[in-house]
């Protein structure tokens, strides 16, 4: 690979991650955090279908695949780059068989109602423009019972200044108003560096 190709592919990189240049540190713990929820995605599933939206270089493809053969794992990216990226290695892994993945935006999933038993995004959810439609399109895709499972970085690894006040509405008040129930959003890690939020859609007849 050429040190022009290395170049642009760390440009691609870095405006499909954060646009900061703190987005090494988002890099570097992606694929442990997608490794300590890999689990809890599988236990959810079953043995149903999952969505992982914002997919980037496919980490949760592979993870949950390997893990759990009976699994069908689509990967949604808007980035081609990634997109691409994220096909190479289910290639080099030998699992094109049971995930693939498509390029496509979380505001319009191409996919039909009640599809997948679980959805989760994993550091790609400050990158939506829409975050409300997003979350319906989520919703849309979701059978009833399904659950959706978010990790996200702190705003402050994507914001050109710490002080800038956040004026995001808190995922759990957003989720809720999307018709999601059993919501729940935490902090964790160093500095509170992360949010983690889980919410399930309500089974046919129920309400929150």
């Amino acid at each position: 690979m050429t040190l022009s190709r290395v170049a642009k592919t760390i440009n691609d990189w870095y405006r499909a991650y954060s646009r900061n240049p703190l987005f090494f540190l988002h890099v570097l713990q992606r694929p442990n955090e997608i490794n300590r929820i890999a689990p809890e995605v599988l236990f959810m599933a079953a043995t149903g279908r999952v969505l992982d939206v914002g997919t980037g270089p496919g980490y949760m493809l592979q993870e949950v695949s390997q893990r759990a053969p009976n699994v069908e794992i689509v990967g949604v990216e808007p980035n081609e780059t990634l997109a691409k990226a994220a096909r190479k290695r289910l290639v080099r892994a030998n699992l094109v068989d049971r995930a693939h993945v498509i390029k496509g935006d979380a505001a319009k999933l191409p996919f039909s109602e009640e599809s997948f038993d679980v959805v989760v995004t994993t550091f790609s959810v400050h990158l939506w423009s829409d975050w409300k439609g997003s979350f319906e399109e989520i919703f849309r895709v979701l059978k009833p019972g399904g659950n959706l499972l978010i990790i996200a970085g702190h705003d402050y690894l994507y914001k050109r200044s710490l002080f800038l006040r956040n004026k995001r509405p808190k995922l759990e008040r957003l989720l809720r108003e999307v018709g999601f129930v059993s919501t729940e959003e935490i902090r964790y890690g160093l500095l509170w560096m992360f949010t983690r939020a889980k919410a399930m859609k309500p089974r046919n007849g129920a309400t929150s």
